[in-house]
């Protein structure tokens, strides 16, 4: 048995210790088959499901959904195409990119960024701007063919739940929030003891039927709030 798992740096693992879907694993006693890729958009965690997804392949399937303002570019119909996300602006884009390099080596060298890719960013940010709910329908029709097209046991996200468990910390330890702090020990953007629970809810959604979405609308009566820099997993 075997659970598909698909979305962005919320779903992927990172090589940090103890993301979610591992210790999930390790409570259904099931192998995890994971998608997920820090910095993705919404286009790449779909193109990535219709690719590995076929009825009766999985027990179950659970699929991350980042914010319809992040933009994904590459060349479908080339495996060996290089990634281009966009995020919020030109500027943080290029911020972006720096941190996806460590991450992995599909992503655009930055050190191979030219006029036109920045034409490109800077064309993205003029549509977001201007037009910015034009991206809108891009939540809608994915869950919902998603929904269509699953036949197992199915767990949507969003990643603005998960944020809310994230902010717990650098609320909490009064710093703002920067994802170079975080460390090793920091999976999913959680601290270990958060990821930890977070499985656990997820265990339960699916074998109980527990509302895993009530955890995330006050987060801090569920999951545990970090006292400390080192308990969270952020440097400082």
């Amino acid at each position: 048995m075997t659970i598909l798992v698909l979305g962005d740096s919320f779903a992927a693992r990172m090589g940090r210790n103890y993301p979610w879907c591992d210790v999930l694993s390790e409570i259904l006693n099931e192998d995890v088959e994971n998608y997920g890729l820090g910095g993705s958009a919404l286009e790449y965690s779909y193109n990535a499901f219709l690719k590995h997804y076929t009825p009766e392949k999985y027990s179950r399937v659970i699929f991350i959904m980042t914010d319809e303002y992040r933009h994904f570019y590459m060349d479908l119909k080339n495996d060996n195409s290089e990634f281009l996300n966009f995020h919020l602006n030109s500027s943080n884009s290029l911020n972006d990119l720096k941190n996806l390099n460590k991450i992995s080596e599909k992503w655009t060298r930055i050190e191979s960024i030219n006029a036109i890719h920045k034409k490109i960013f800077q064309g993205q940010e003029l549509i977001n701007s201007y037009y910015r709910s034009s991206y809108a329908w891009k939540l809608t029709a994915i869950e919902d063919s998603i929904r269509y097209r699953v036949r197992e046991p199915l767990l949507i996200l969003d990643i603005e739940q998960l944020v809310n468990i994230q902010l717990l910390d650098y609320n909490n330890l009064n710093i703002e929030w920067d994802p170079t702090l975080e460390n090793k020990n920091r999976p999913n953007h959680l601290s270990i003891k958060q990821s930890k629970q977070l499985a656990n809810y997820i265990a339960q959604y699916f074998k109980d039927g527990f509302d895993i979405h009530r955890t995330f609308e006050e987060p801090s009566k569920y999951y545990t709030i970090s006292n400390t820099h080192e308990e969270a997993g952020l440097d400082k």
